[in-house]
């Protein structure tokens, strides 16, 4: 096979500040000496990912293999179905290295004995204590490390800056009730027919309008002990639900096809607000593709203009527990989410700069070519897309098994509420009383799986 082509534009040189400390780090952290395999007879790595820029991947792994002359990987894509597929293999037993893992699938895996967990191989410590904390939170389970950060991102708020000054609005709302005031004054304008898009159609992990408009209300879905409250009545996931409703069938603000309407519509008709993945918001600048133009990046409108809040989501790479060579593994899982063998976060700034997948690492935000390529992209100085990145938070409810289920049952549910199907309080209360019927199933489980453990121990004494 040839040799894939090299990203286009892509500066990996880094700053002497950011070598100093990614030195002090591998220095501190981990003993990059050991070899694997040979060039002639190299170790093969099987790396299970869901289809994601495979050109982009396949040259970063041939360039991984120019550092480990011994090993190889290949790589194997799962692009429909990815959690289902993957699950079966991991059942299996399958001699997989390294997996793709959505943080909101992690406890499932987890839980299931399916992952290695990475507490004991060398400088997983400092790694963790590298990364902003929402990342550090997504690659753990019940106090145990799992992987390494493929991408940690958040949603933004994105509003038009020429919309709002033909309007005669010189700043962004700040507060939801402000949202309205500047939507329905644009439209009174006859500048944009509806002023907001939003995305409510089925996700394959979460529906990030939704957790992102939650949590900028303040809101909270579970207690401590992980008991439901977002159902109860003056919520802000009530509040966020009727706020919608308002927006598409009475005020008119909101475009009405949040069904079927995706992040790409968005940004390609004339919308003077809408929310953003960071990455999305970026999509293809750097190839000319989609020039923000006069779209900016602000704080998400709160209940009041003190208020902000957001979503924040880590992927992540694993090692499954099935792996014969945990430890080559390692080195690779240090590559993608970590350092290279070069004492670079080389991996972490390839996916900003060729994808604008946003990193754990806060330091790449200070080197230059990531402000620049920033500034390109429209994030200005980044002052607002790192102050929304601090302010978010992950998905409560993520650390239980059946999460995953329980998210797409919420989703029906919530699209009920924008049919006009069901009311808010009632889709509300089925969320709340479903994932009470999900622990109780599992629990159920765990119990039957621990008995069984229970009884092979025995025999084997």
């Amino acid at each position: 096979m040839s040799r894939p082509q090299a990203p286009r534009g892509f500066n990996n040189s880094l700053s002497r500040r950011h070598l100093l400390l990614c030195s002090a780090l591998l220095a501190a952290a981990c003993n990059r000496t050991e070899t694997f395999g040979n060039e002639q007879d190299p170790l093969s790595l099987r790396l299970v990912y869901w289809g994601y820029e495979p050109q982009l991947l396949a040259w970063n792994l041939d360039r991984f293999s120019t550092q480990y002359p011994g090993l190889r990987v290949t790589p194997e894509a799962f692009s429909s179905d990815y959690f289902q597929t993957v699950s079966l293999l991991l059942n299996e037993g399958q001699p997989l290295d390294t997996v793709y893992v959505r943080e909101t699938d992690l406890a499932a895996w987890a839980e299931a004995g399916w992952l290695e967990p990475l507490d004991e191989f060398n400088g997983i410590d400092r790694y963790r204590d590298s990364m902003i904390s929402q990342a550090a939170e997504g690659i753990q389970y019940k106090g145990e490390t799992y992987g390494l950060p493929y991408y940690t991102e958040c949603a933004h708020w994105v509003y038009d800056e020429s919309i709002l000054q033909s309007a005669g609005i010189t700043l962004p709302p700040a507060t939801w009730d402000e949202v309205v005031q500047q939507a329905r004054e644009i439209k009174r304008r006859g500048l944009v027919e509806y002023p907001i898009r939003l995305t409510y159609r089925t996700h394959t992990s979460t529906n990030i309008d939704w957790w992102s408009m939650v949590y900028s209300r303040g809101g909270t879905f579970f207690d401590e002990v992980l008991n439901p409250i977002f159902h109860l009545a003056g919520s802000a996931a009530e509040q966020t639900l009727t706020w919608l409703l308002d927006g598409i069938y009475s005020t008119e603000i909101i475009h009405a096809d949040v069904l079927g309407s995706s992040y790409e519509a968005a940004l390609r008709n004339p919308t003077a607000f809408t929310i953003q993945p960071g990455y999305n918001f970026l999509f293809n600048v750097q190839e000319g593709a989609n020039v923000p133009g006069t779209r900016r990046v602000a704080l998400f409108p709160g209940n009041d203009p003190t208020q902000s809040g957001s979503v924040m989501w880590t992927r992540l790479y694993a090692i499954p527990r099935g792996s014969r060579n945990k430890d080559a593994a390692w080195e690779l899982l240090q590559y993608l989410g970590g350092l290279d063998r070069e004492n670079r976060y080389f991996t972490p700034l390839f996916w900003f700069v060729n994808r604008s997948l946003g990193s754990a690492y806060e330091s790449l935000y200070s080197e230059p070519q990531v402000k620049s390529l920033a500034e390109e992209r429209g994030l200005g100085d980044l002052s607002a897309y790192l102050q929304q990145r601090q302010l978010a938070r992950p998905h409560e409810g993520r650390e239980v098994p059946w999460f995953q289920e329980w998210e797409h049952f919420s989703q029906l549910e919530i699209q009920r509420v924008l049919l006009r199907q069901v009311s808010p309080r009632e889709a509300l209360q089925l969320m709340a009383d479903k994932f009470y019927e999900l622990r109780i199933e599992w629990s159920a489980v765990t119990s039957r799986l621990a008995a069984t453990a229970r009884g092979a121990a025995t025999a084997r004494s």
